[in-house]
């Protein structure tokens, strides 16, 4: 961060106040607006990622940075500054509501730093189609690829038909986060290997939870193979 701070024309304090109005799948319509009509504070946000993203290549000295961010708004400006290859990784809803049931309580030894307790189902629900319909435009706009999680963790060699920096062998190999630029919980783990398995029992969902789960992804095929 010392070294962002050093090239960027505005503050830590700024840049977190831009990055919440170009950031954001609620934001999405101001972003594609600013994507054909630039404002000065979108110039600035995008010029202050690119001194970000050049702090992080400075510092762990890799030219290939995966950002997994969950907002359908980041290619917009990544795309601005760098060659940018887009995956959405699609799950099926009851995968996420499974998830998102999760009582997540702060842990800083194991790095959880923000506690997040079981969310709503309509919350997840509203959440989830959103997401999806923003990362459906953002990769129709930048011919990027969606792939389904439920297909490409039982056969993680599906990723190779989208992403020509994996190596073949990459699902046997262990894998290590050594840099992250936040959250710490896969950092602080020893090496792990991709997980062949699925688990498609969803036990933190109650009957009726998973009765409206299984409904809507018989209503939505496309997000839910």
């Amino acid at each position: 961060m010392k070294s962002w701070s050093g090239r960027s024309p505005i503050s830590l304090k700024d840049y977190k106040k831009l990055r919440n109005q170009f950031e954001g799948n609620s934001n999405y319509l101001r972003v594609l607006r600013n994507q054909f009509f630039p404002s000065k504070n979108f110039k600035a946000y995008v010029e202050s990622t690119e001194y970000l993203y050049d702090a992080i290549y400075d510092h762990c000295g890799k030219s290939l940075i995966i950002d997994s961010s969950k907002q359908a708004t980041r290619p917009f400006a990544l795309t601005k500054f760098a060659e940018v290859q887009i995956l959405h990784i699609c799950r099926n809803f009851r995968g996420v509501l499974n998830s998102e049931k999760k009582n997540v309580v702060v842990d800083l030894k194991d790095g959880v730093e923000i506690a997040s307790p079981p969310k709503r189902t309509s919350k997840v629900l509203l959440d989830w189609f959103i997401s999806n319909l923003a990362c459906a435009c953002t990769i129709l706009f930048f011919k990027g690829h969606r792939i389904h999680f439920r297909q490409w963790i039982v056969k993680p060699d599906k990723l190779l038909q989208h992403c020509n920096h994996l190596e073949h062998n990459f699902h046997e190999r262990e894998l290590k986060a050594d840099h992250m630029l936040a959250g710490n919980k896969i950092r602080l783990l020893p090496n792990q290997k991709l997980r062949s398995t699925l688990d498609t029992n969803y036990q933190r969902l109650t009957r009726s939870q998973n009765f409206i789960g299984k409904t809507v992804e018989i209503l939505t095929p496309f997000w839910s193979k």
